[in-house]
């Protein structure tokens, strides 16, 4: 049974199975709720303004200013802000066409409210802790700039600061997330569900094809491989392909800002779409099709052009030629400079995905904590969900390590190669996503606890003094404190940050006065933690060799670590050797797999 808020003025009980038609269309049932939410929304923002069967408006600005103009009342903006909250969470899991509409009048809608208004919506979303996991949240639906102004207004709320690097990377996890499809036509009711819209007959081919692509890209990044949306949504899209190549075998776009030019002619329908210019600062300025394109050469090009939209792009001077040589795409030269010909290859860009605000956040994290005494819970969230979408970035597994330059930023450096590791680990041994990021955050937490270590003994060149080393010993303890204080909920981190230094055997610290087994994670953070130690150079030993590392992890294998554990990494570092990624600049753009220095060296 499924209970709709009164505002949807309904209760029904569904069945399951006849709510997943078997045609594969997507179910009734997920096409009109994000409609309801909006009307509800709607309606509630409006209360008190309508006639008893008088529709409201579904404006977003319309909406806005009903808010913005209601004196503060607790009843009210909790009415506001449970569908916000309720928005945010169906955002997170739609898919379609409605999905896309609803984030793109959400997102117009936080735009649109006045500042003092979102500050006193959000005073009603409970603590800070929670306001900071409807930020982080929102990264999966909103815009970029209605992310920050929610973050923004958090912060405003809480009399907290927030660190620029974490604005810097919810602003890039944002565009990640933000694929939103070709404008849907406004529906003042918006009473009929969305659905999939083909482009006007009026249109011209080319403008035509170009509207279904921009629909099948934005399918693609609202449903997994096999869905059957996604599915219909590449086969409209090579349909209109092969449409347009009944009269223009070879056809051939450039994007030029806000422009679309068709072979040599501007395509004045198309002047303005707001795919032109995300094309273009994708590297993706010039696109040609051969005669004869497959269907998975052309589902392949699609996957290719979406993981470039979804990150930042490099220069294109060290791109690599398309595998694809029935579609051609990359850079052209500035109008008044030679265009490259259609019978050369053209280079394609290359995705840049920096690990520099990553490590900023971490670093800010590490000061808040020394200066606060507390976590900065979203920032640690906001850089595993970070690293995760760089180690997946170009379809395949990366794993991006730091290599440490500069021995006071050990820990920072550490601490994010060992969340990559962790996480990799987890995904080798099949674990869901969410288990994934939770290791991964317990792997960036792990040694938390050093920030309570004066800096002269965590940067000694030599070896501890029998009393400093009792100091460094208290850091999982302290670790696990910081984490329990900060935030219940990282219950997992906490028990890894205070776990991690503990042996199979029950040797290590802290001193264990009754033998227990230790959490899986915090033996497998142990495994990484280890490993990434000795792969990393200190003022007083070199950096161990790939080998030399695994053997002596095998050799303590069943002492030390777990054996189990120690299997699978061995396992997942020889397979995935070549597709470790060592930076040695932070703000470099991480490299393909397997083109840079790997950790074999």
């Amino acid at each position: 049974m499924r209970l709709h808020s009164l505002t949807y003025e309904r209760l029904e009980l569904l069945d399951p199975a006849k709510e997943a038609p078997p045609d594969g269309t997507e179910p009734q049932g997920a096409r009109v709720r994000s409609a309801q939410l909006w009307l509800g929304l709607a309606r509630a923002a409006l209360a008190g303004q309508l006639g008893a069967d008088e529709a409201p408006p579904t404006t977003p600005a319309v909406i806005a200013q009903a808010i913005d103009a209601h004196p503060k009342a607790e009843g009210y903006d909790q009415v506001i802000v449970g569908y916000l909250l309720q928005i945010t969470e169906e955002l997170k899991a739609a898919g379609g066409a409605e999905a896309v509409e609803l984030r793109r009048r959400t997102s117009r809608l936080i735009r649109a409210m006045k500042p003092e208004t979102l500050r006193r919506l959000l005073e009603m979303g409970g603590d800070f802790a929670q306001r900071q996991r409807f930020a982080l949240d929102a990264t999966h639906g909103m815009a970029v700039d209605a992310v920050l102004e929610i973050v923004r207004a958090a912060a405003d709320t809480s009399n907290q600061s927030i660190s620029h690097s974490l604005a810097r990377m919810l602003s890039k996890l944002a565009a990640h997330a933000e694929q939103g499809g070709a404008a849907a036509a406004e529906d003042p009711e918006l009473r009929a569900a969305a659905v999939p819209r083909r482009p006007p007959p009026s249109m011209s081919d080319p403008a035509r094809f170009l509207g279904v692509f921009a629909q099948a890209l934005a399918g693609m990044s609202l449903y997994t491989a096999g869905h059957p949306a996604r599915e219909r949504g590449i086969d409209a899209a090579y349909r209109e392909l092969a449409d347009l190549q009944r009269d223009t075998p070879r056809p051939l776009f450039t994007f030029l800002g806000d422009e679309v030019v068709y072979g040599r002619l501007p395509l004045r329908e198309m002047k303005g779409w707001d795919w032109s210019p995300r094309l273009a600062n994708a590297g993706i300025q010039r696109l040609e099709f051969e005669e004869q394109v497959s269907r998975e050469e052309f589902e392949a090009f699609l996957e290719e052009v979406l993981a470039r939209l979804t990150l930042s792009v490099i220069d294109t001077s060290e791109a690599r030629q398309l595998r694809r040589p029935s579609i051609r795409f990359g850079a052209v030269g500035i109008r008044g400079e030679q265009e490259l010909p259609t019978e050369e290859a053209l280079p394609t860009a290359t995705i840049a995905f920096s690990l520099g605000e990553e490590a900023d956040t971490v670093r800010w994290m590490h000061e808040e904590v020394q200066a606060r005494g507390t976590l900065p819970l979203v920032e640690a969230e906001a850089v595993v969900r970070s690293l995760a979408v760089a180690m997946h970035g170009d379809r395949q597994m990366l794993m991006p390590l730091l290599q440490l330059k500069e021995f006071d930023q050990y820990t920072t450096t550490h601490s994010m190669n060992v969340a990559v590791l962790s996480m990799a680990l987890a995904e080798y041994l099949g674990m869901s996503g969410g288990d994934v990021r939770a290791f991964g955050v317990a792997g960036l937490l792990h040694d938390l606890g050093k920030v309570r270590v004066p800096l002269e003994i965590l940067t000694k060149p030599g070896k501890l003094t029998p009393e400093e080393r009792t100091v460094m010993q208290t850091h999982p303890a302290e670790g696990a404190r910081i984490i329990l204080a900060s935030e219940e909920q990282l219950d997992l981190a906490a028990v890894v940050a205070y776990e991690h230094h503990i042996l199979l055997n029950g040797g290590g610290y802290p001193t264990v006065h009754y033998p227990r087994h230790c959490h899986r994670a915090s033996k497998l953070v142990h495994v990484t933690d280890v490993y990434d130690a000795l792969r990393t150079k200190r003022p007083y030993r070199d950096a161990w060799p790939l080998e030399r590392v695994l053997a002596y992890l095998d050799e303590e294998a069943g002492r030390e670590f777990d054996p189990e554990l120690v299997r699978a990494f061995t396992a997942m570092m020889r397979k995935w050797d070549s597709q470790v990624a060592v930076l040695t600049d932070e703000r470099a753009p991480l490299p393909a797999p397997g083109s840079g220095p790997t950790a074999s060296g």
